[in-house]
């Protein structure tokens, strides 16, 4: 298993490195060597955990045979050993009751590696997936992740490994340890990517060295005099880590959910520090944030949004900032699920929100008009999730809505993706979210050009016309800031053009473009 999990960290490494998408036979190749390891582990873990079983079985069972001929042997005493032969009558009928068990749990672990197998060959339909369906019908294809770096969902782990895991969140609870996990860095004379365990805590980040001497930690830079961002470009889940002085440290992580995940944590750790970061252009203090359930523009939004979008519990705290949906604990989770590019889930009361955002989303967004748009043609036998709804019952109704776009309206204007992006632009110039966020439900594509617009992107538009709410909700759906135009300006460019062309070079869209670059928007 070591030496099967050497080869696919070699091989991920290398994919992640890529510029360039792999060719079908290499993605093929890391997709075999990943099932491989991932099968044996999970055999590995099963034979652990059977002879673990095994072992105390047969030990019972050897202890009773050896009383049972103990009491064969002396029948004389009667009196004595009559007791123990009850016991071992009852720790025989107790022994085929575990053995049955046993057998039980062995006809789960088949189903379970038969699942994984399944999930690892992507012959695994989601939940509420249409009957017979063998992959998602409606993938988001234009967002979409290599298919080798895609979270497993199916558990692999002994109960004692996963009580030992309870433990481990437990302790890193009490000490402050908000994430920790492996990331890819660059380390030697040619800047190879390596595999390395990584620890935000106490805040600041730690990585521990495979093959090191010492087990103790090493610090890598104080987090909460950093700032974090996505980083644009071909290789995929990259970050940027600037720190007070100016470094700049490029991390990696294996996709998108633990990029999102180690991105939010750094936030966090930061987060006095980034209300008091300027704007980075030498002007001081410009940038607009908020945090707290007691600031207005958040109680604001919550008390127009007082339940749940998707189940409708009350005192929900958590919002989706690009679906613009409030959620309770359980929905939130589920979202989170989807993966960032679906859904961009925050707490209300732990993360800090640019004013921007904010006044998007209680304008132009919210449950109910999201609802209205994402929710508006339910089909027949399709019932919405209440409070009490269970796990599969939430999972089943919030996979159909988002990734199978199964609750939109039927209406289609045109299967040319040419009218579809026509029709997104011209929702876009008259500024109307609620438009922009219909086109978008019907899987139009917001980083698509025009060609008969100097190659520009909605984004552009949007900037152009000083849209600041449209240009908001692109930028939460996943619009690239540095796409360029055929005159090579990208969005950036025009809305620092227009900022300079104001009296205080104040512009709010200029503002909210500065905060994308540092990863505060």
């Amino acid at each position: 298993a070591m030496k099967l999990g050497d080869e696919y960290q070699t091989l991920l490494g290398r994919s992640l490195e890529s510029r360039n998408p792999l060719p079908d036979k290499e993605k093929q190749n890391v997709l075999a060597v990943r099932q491989n390891f991932e099968l044996t582990r999970f055999d590995l873990v099963w034979s652990l955990n059977r002879v673990d079983a095994k072992k105390k079985f047969l030990l019972t069972r050897m202890a009773n045979s050896l009383l049972l001929t103990f009491h064969g042997l002396h029948m004389g005493s009667i009196d004595l050993l009559s007791p123990l032969s009850d016991d071992a009558t009852a720790t025989v009928t107790r022994l085929q009751e575990a053995e049955e068990l046993l057998n039980r749990e062995d006809s789960l672990w088949l189903r379970t590696r038969a699942r994984l197998e399944a999930e690892l060959n992507g012959a695994l339909p989601p939940p509420g997936s249409p009957a017979g369906a063998f992959a998602p019908v409606n993938p988001r294809a234009h967002q979409s992740m290599p298919p080798y770096s895609i979270t497993l969902t199916t558990e692999v782990l002994s109960q004692d490994t996963q009580s030992a895991s309870m433990t481990d969140l437990a302790h890193a609870r009490d000490e402050g340890v908000l994430k920790q996990g492996f990331l890819f860095v660059a380390s030697g004379l040619f800047g190879s990517r390596r595999r390395k365990w990584h620890r935000l805590h106490g805040g600041t980040l730690y990585v521990l060295e495979p093959g090191a001497a010492e087990i103790d930690p090493v610090p890598v830079c104080d987090i909460t005099t950093c700032t974090v961002a996505a980083k644009p470009g071909s290789q995929p889940f990259l970050f940027l880590v600037v720190t007070s002085n100016g470094g700049r440290l490029e991390f990696q992580a294996e996709n998108e959910d633990e990029m999102v995940k180690w991105m939010t944590a750094i936030r966090r750790s930061g987060r006095q520090r980034v209300q008091a970061l300027d704007s980075g252009d030498g002007g001081g203090d410009r940038s607009q944030r908020v945090s707290g359930l007691d600031d207005p523009l958040i109680e604001r939004f919550l008390h127009a949004n007082t339940i749940c979008a998707e189940c409708s519990a009350p005192r929900s705290s958590w919002v989706s900032t690009n679906v613009g949906v409030v959620l309770c604990e359980h929905c939130a989770e589920l979202h989170r699920q989807l993966g960032w590019v679906v859904s961009r889930v925050r707490s209300l009361e732990l993360d800090d929100f640019s004013v921007p955002l904010l006044n998007c989303l209680i304008e132009d967004m919210g449950n109910e008009k999201v609802n209205a748009v994402w929710e508006s043609s339910i089909p027949e036998g399709w019932e919405k999730p209440g409070p009490s709804a269970t796990r599969e019952e939430r999972i089943q109704w919030i996979q159909a809505k988002y990734q199978w776009f199964g609750f939109v309206s039927d209406e289609r204007i045109s299967t040319s993706s040419d009218e579809m992006l026509k029709g997104l632009v011209d929702a876009v110039q008259r500024g109307s979210v609620h438009d922009v966020m219909w086109w978008v439900a019907h899987k139009a594509d917001v980083n698509a050009r025009m060609p008969w617009g100097g190659n520009r992107t909605p984004l552009h538009v949007a900037v152009l016309a000083g849209h600041l709410n449209v240009t908001a909700y692109l930028l939460q759906n996943g619009a690239d800031v540095y796409m360029t135009d055929d005159e090579q300006r990208c969005a950036l460019d025009y809305a620092a053009e227009a900022n300079n062309e104001q009296p205080q070079g104040n512009s709010p869209i200029f503002q909210m473009l500065a905060e994308v670059q540092r990863g505060l928007f």
